[in-house]
């Protein structure tokens, strides 16, 4: 039974049984701001308690009930609680448990897919560099209303290559910065006829994290704190767009179940591993992962609209490279 349940599930499927409540405690929150580490105590009752740690508080919560679930074994409590007699299947079974909580917030926090705020405040001028050494036509930003996700702006930029990227953000300055910033790593990964040295000075591949401050009045949510693997792109001309156009509007049009359906029939075909992470925030945060560390957000009024934002981001970004 256990294995066919989550770890919250089977805590909250107990504590309903036994009439009793776990009751969470915050017992620390350490490191910067862009990157906070939350640790977190669970109690029930008296005499069960665990702790743990996580880039989330709802991550740490599940970290902790794990870490009690282990105790239950090592006291030999475990059977009473829906885990199998056998001590290692139940604790192979809570291993899975804590791979499964660790998995996404693993990928989110590595180097590979987060940002300094200088990089992504530099990346229009590297974006419009890029084009006018080469002679091209300069990006195009577009305004995008209504909005992919409640209370951000949307903008959205082509390249003279053809390739398009978004950006969301409170403001539409950050969300400028982003699709930017997208649209150098889109173009890093589709360019193979670029020199070496060209690409290392126009568009960065490899970033990490520091403690640089973000431009005043543009504070980056937790979402665009790990745009390093959301694909998206913007212009250098502001226009209003009240209708996507393109011939396909299958991908343009506004995020939907439809879209949802897509990404997960194509994981299903490929055979592809994928997950749908809810993040706590005050607006519904979304995380689609799929394989060789690809990571799309979605934002919505709902988990379920923030799922279809996630889903067409990912689509825009096969679409994009040819897939």
């Amino acid at each position: 039974m256990a294995a066919e349940l989550d770890i919250m599930s089977l805590l909250n499927q107990n504590c309903m049984r036994n009439s009793t409540k776990a009751f969470y405690d915050l017992v620390s929150t350490t490191g910067p701001a862009h990157c906070p580490v939350f640790t977190i105590r669970v109690t029930v009752g008296s005499q069960l308690s665990g702790t743990g740690t996580g880039s989330t508080k709802q991550i740490a919560r599940q970290n902790a009930v794990a870490e009690m679930f282990e105790k239950i074994v090592h006291d030999g409590r475990h059977v009473e609680w829906g885990l199998p007699a056998d001590c290692e299947e139940a604790l192979m079974i809570i291993d899975k448990w804590k791979a499964e909580i660790s998995s996404v917030p693993v990928v989110l926090t590595q180097d590979s897919v987060k940002v300094s705020a200088t990089q992504v405040n530099q990346a229009p001028s590297q974006l419009h560099a890029f084009f006018s050494l080469k002679g091209q036509i300069p990006p195009r930003y577009i305004s995008v209303f209504p909005s992919f996700a409640p209370g951000y702006s949307t903008v959205r930029v082509t390249l003279s290559n053809g390739l398009t990227a978004t950006g969301i953000a409170h403001s539409k300055k950050l969300a400028r910065q982003i699709a930017a910033y997208k649209a150098l790593k889109l173009l890093s990964a589709t360019q193979d006829d670029s020199s070496p040295s060209e690409s290392e000075s126009a568009v960065p591949i490899e970033l990490r994290v520091d403690n640089e401050d973000v431009a005043q009045n543009d504070e980056p949510e937790i979402c665009e704190r790990f745009i390093g693997n959301f694909p998206c792109m913007v212009t250098d001309t502001d226009e209003t767009m009240e209708e996507p156009e393109c011939a396909d509007r299958l991908f343009e049009e506004y995020p939907s179940g439809a879209h949802v359906n897509l990404i997960i029939d194509m994981c299903r075909r490929n055979d592809w591993q994928y997950s749908f992470t809810y993040i706590e925030s005050s607006s519904k945060i979304v995380f689609l992962c799929l394989p060789e560390d690809r990571v799309f957000a979605g934002y919505g009024a709902k988990v379920e609209d923030a799922q279809c934002v996630a889903a067409h981001q990912a689509l825009m970004y096969f679409r994009m490279i040819g897939w």
